[in-house]
């Protein structure tokens, strides 16, 4: 059987070498650049927030339930706040009050008078150098005691911030647009300082963690976009930015962890919904952060 196999290598000499492209195996697209990569993810919040109360005290209402949508500054949680309330009203009226600081003025004001007609009628030679100086000791006692009252008063309006901000403690308001995903109280639930009354997730922003193998490191740089797929509910296809590399890679995968930031103030992508991340190569994606080339000037035609 031999002269069978010296047939088929002759005639592999005499093949066109086109022929031999033709019947060898195309490489795949990772073989041709060596650095393709893909990875299905979950979109993420781009915060969770422990809503947590600065004070003790005992649950008063509940403004949201788990799922709704909060502004921020919006009310979540109110604990009981009778004292306090009337705390901020006590210290308003006495913020208010300016009959001391008034009274102390129209003293002051009264003595600086008689001790100008005092030196007046001393300066004529009237005998009367001790009224003087008792008229102008009796100003400047007035003049400390106008001072007195001025400081008094600016001490009031600081107890009433004090005492607002005491009931304010006892609202607890959401620091972000969020979502409402938990809520930890019930009303009537007591609640110790620091103790968490609900868990909101911030969606204005959604993280996609992906983890390209270590091959690709020096591929990524924050500010780089790239268009991610989003498969769920409804597919479409948005622009991402890398926010963070560590370019630090796992032993036990080898990879490493990219960062990416999808805007979303608009609403339109569901976090944890599954999203699809393909880069083919470096260049693709560092093409995606560059500029567009500009176009090289026409060659002027030779007359």
């Amino acid at each position: 059987m031999n002269w069978k196999w010296a047939l088929i290598a002759l005639a592999l000499v005499a093949m066109p070498p086109a022929l031999h492209g033709a019947l060898a195996p195309a490489p795949s697209a990772a073989e041709g650049t060596g650095e393709g990569f893909t990875e299905e993810i979950f979109t993420q919040p781009s915060k969770i927030i422990n809503l947590a109360a600065a004070v003790g005290g005992i649950i008063k209402s509940r403004a949201v339930d788990e799922g709704s949508r909060v502004a921020t500054g919006d009310m979540v949680v109110s604990l009981e706040d009778t004292m306090e309330a009337i705390s901020v009203r006590a210290a308003t009226l006495i913020a208010e009050d300016k009959s001391d600081e008034d009274s102390a003025k129209a003293t002051w004001d009264e003595a600086l008078y008689e001790a100008r007609i005092a030196k007046e009628l001393s300066s004529q030679g009237v005998e009367a150098e001790l009224l003087q100086h008792q008229k102008e000791l009796a100003a400047e006692v007035a003049r400390c005691k106008y001072e007195v009252a001025k400081k008094t008063r600016q001490k009031s309006g600081m107890d009433l911030e004090a005492a607002k901000v005491n009931l304010d403690h006892r609202h607890i308001r959401s620091p972000y647009n969020a979502v409402v995903t938990k809520m930890v109280k019930e009303v009537g639930e007591a609640v110790q300082p620091l103790d968490i009354v609900a868990q909101l997730a911030v969606t204005d922003s959604l993280f996609v963690i992906i983890h390209p193998p270590a091959r690709m490191l020096g591929v990524f740089r924050p500010g780089q976009t790239l268009p991610i797929r989003v498969l769920e509910p409804k597919p479409q296809t948005v622009t991402a930015k890398v926010d963070i590399v560590n370019e630090v890679a796992d032993a036990a995968s080898n990879t490493f962890r990219v960062r990416l930031v999808l805007d979303n103030k608009d609403g339109r992508i569901n976090s944890g919904v599954k999203v699809r991340v393909a880069v083919a190569g470096p260049q693709d994606l560092k093409a995606a952060a560059a500029d567009p080339p500009h176009a090289a000037p026409p060659t002027p035609a030779r007359p």
